[in-house]
C-alpha cells in the first residue's frame, strides 16, 4: 500500500487533467498497472511520464480549467455540465480534433460499460 501527497501550485488544474478522458485514454494503452477488478493504479513513477502540458497562467482556458475543477470540489455546479466543458478545454490544450475528442469519449464510455 501507498499513499502519495502532491503540493504546490496548480493542484486544481492537474486534478481536471489527471481525470480526463486523455489521461484515462493512456494509461490504458501504456498498460499502466491495474488493481483486481481492472482499475488503473496510479502511482508517482506513472504520473512523471503523464504528457502533461505545462500551466501557463496567461492562458484563459487553463484558468478556466482550474476555475472548473475547483466548483466540482465545492460541489457548486452540475457534475456533467462541468465534466463536459473540463473535456472540452482538455482536448483544446492538447490540440485534439474532433474525431480524436469522439474517439476518447467512445473509449471511456466503452470502458465504464465494461467495469
Amino acid at each position: 500500500n501507498a499513499c502519495y501527497i502532491m503540493t504546490g501550485d496548480h493542484l486544481d488544474y492537474l486534478l481536471a487533467v489527471l481525470n480526463s478522458q486523455a489521461i484515462t485514454w493512456y494509461s490504458y494503452v501504456t498498460n499502466m498497472n491495474k488493481t483486481g477488478v481492472g482499475d488503473v493504479q496510479v502511482g508517482g513513477q506513472n504520473i512523471a511520464t503523464f504528457p502533461i502540458p505545462f500551466y501557463d497562467a496567461n492562458k484563459i482556458e487553463l484558468i478556466e480549467l482550474a476555475e472548473l475543477a475547483n466548483s466540482i470540489i465545492n460541489k457548486n455546479i452540475n457534475l456533467p455540465f462541468i465534466d463536459s466543458k473540463i473535456e472540452g478545454l482538455v482536448s483544446m490544450i492538447y490540440g485534439f480534433t474532433s474525431e480524436e475528442t469522439n474517439f476518447l469519449h467512445s473509449f471511456v464510455s466503452s470502458l465504464r460499460k465494461s467495469i
